[in-house]
């Protein structure tokens, strides 16, 4: 009726058995250094995004400090510029003051040398 395993049967399954776990193996190794390959791409590629937002970040505050700096810098030009307009009208008004004293002074000793020479 049914054939009998024989010792050769049993020794042929036996090496069909080692082969598909040499190629279950290998498939298992073959997925894990795949699997480690895209592992580590993907980790390098998260990082370069990082490492660009972290740089773009830094350039934006780097930009805003310029900007305050720059503002901050135009704000005093600004109050040095009516400080110093400021000063300079006053020195023109003592100035005009003193022309004006001058020139009654002046006028004064002319008029007193002409009343005394006439």
């Amino acid at each position: 009726m049914g054939r009998e395993a024989s010792p050769h049967d049993a020794h042929q399954a036996l090496k069909k058995i080692q082969q598909a776990e040499q190629k279950a193996k290998k498939i298992v190794e073959d997925a894990r250094e795949k699997a480690s390959s895209t592992v580590s791409r993907k980790a390098y590629e998260e990082a370069e995004k990082i490492n660009k937002n972290e740089l773009n970040k830094a350039r934006e505050k780097a930009e805003a400090q310029k900007k305050e700096i720059i503002q901050k810098a135009q704000k005093e030009a600004q109050k040095i510029k009516k400080e110093g307009q400021k000063e300079r009208d006053q020195l023109r008004k003592k100035a005009q003051n003193s022309i004006d004293q001058a020139v009654e002074k002046t006028a004064e000793k002319i008029k007193q040398y002409l009343e005394e020479t006439f």
